[in-house]
């Protein structure tokens, strides 16, 4: 019998959603065992707004603790192709400064804003802009996130970008493919064995519900169980409304479950990704690592 390859999963997470101040959410990073953060904002501050000063006062304090920053959760692409690239230029010279004082090459970014009906219209300059960031971050790592509402919100444009824009990473989100009305078989066959990460949050088809991972219809199950290698996993619980969320998202934010806190809905969805881990051979070591 062959040597069985071992698969390592780290955690991290989206901490904004445990609470706004940065000391909230760094005691329950700490109290949910994940020592690592995607930072998306501190105070209701998106981080495409902090300001440098603001940014190294925040990196020692998650040293202090310490937590590392995985990636940042930028806004970059989140706007309209009527927006200028220089204005995305501008803020990615930004967030490159701030991922330096971060301690991180990863930078999450995203596919501007388009309706199925325009996909054929806005593609070349969807890549065009993509292209042009990538270009434009040498010696960093750019992720795509497949979200809703955007050019990459179906399987078939994440593989048109994933063929004609290299050098970019991407982000497997299974929710955001049901929320967007995938079928999340092939988005996981064809997308998320590729993905340089997950974020785990999970969501009922019928309703669009955010429901705890493995409670919703994006087979988070099967996807734990089919990890090769190692791959990080990004806690976004989505399961409570958290300072900030209108800046990042415009829907309304539909939950199943009710929480008392940030904080409750925060351990709720820690727990559950980590239940499934459980199930699926995975033992818990040490600073947010498992192994199976």
């Amino acid at each position: 019998m062959g040597v069985r390859e071992v698969s390592t999963v780290t955690l991290c997470a989206f901490s904004d959603e445990a609470g706004a101040p940065l000391a909230t959410q760094i005691k329950c990073l700490l109290e949910n065992g994940i020592y690592r953060t995607e930072l998306r904002s501190i105070d209701g501050v998106n981080v495409g707004d902090f300001s440098e000063d603001a940014a190294r006062r925040a990196a020692r304090e998650l040293t202090d603790a310490g937590i590392s920053v995985f990636s940042i959760g930028s806004p970059l692409g989140k706007t309209s192709l009527e927006r200028p690239l220089e204005e995305q230029k501008k803020l990615l010279a930004h967030l490159l400064r701030l991922a330096d004082i971060f301690g991180t090459k990863r930078i999450r970014v995203f596919s501007y804003y388009a309706e199925p009906a325009t996909y054929k219209a806005v593609e070349e300059e969807v890549i065009a802009r993509l292209r042009a960031l990538v270009a434009a971050a040498p010696g960093y790592r750019l992720a795509l996130e497949n979200d809703c509402g955007l050019f990459g919100a179906t399987v078939e444009n994440c593989l048109t970008i994933a063929s004609r824009v290299p050098g970019l990473a991407r982000v497997y989100d299974p929710a955001n493919f049901i929320l967007s009305g995938e079928d999340i078989r092939r988005a996981r066959e064809t997308l998320a064995g590729g993905a340089d990460y997950y974020h785990i949050k999970d969501a009922v088809k019928e309703t669009g519900e955010i429901v705890p991972a493995g409670m919703g219809d994006c087979e988070i199950d099967t996807l734990i169980s089919e990890i090769q290698g190692d791959i990080t996993l990004t806690v976004e619980p989505h399961l409570h409304t958290f300072d900030g969320y209108a800046l990042i998202d415009q829907k309304e934010l539909r939950n199943r479950f009710t929480y008392a806190s940030q904080e409750e809905s925060f351990r709720a969805a820690a727990d559950a990704v980590k239940g499934l881990l459980t199930k699926n051979g995975y033992m818990e070591m040490e600073r947010g690592i498992w192994k199976k």
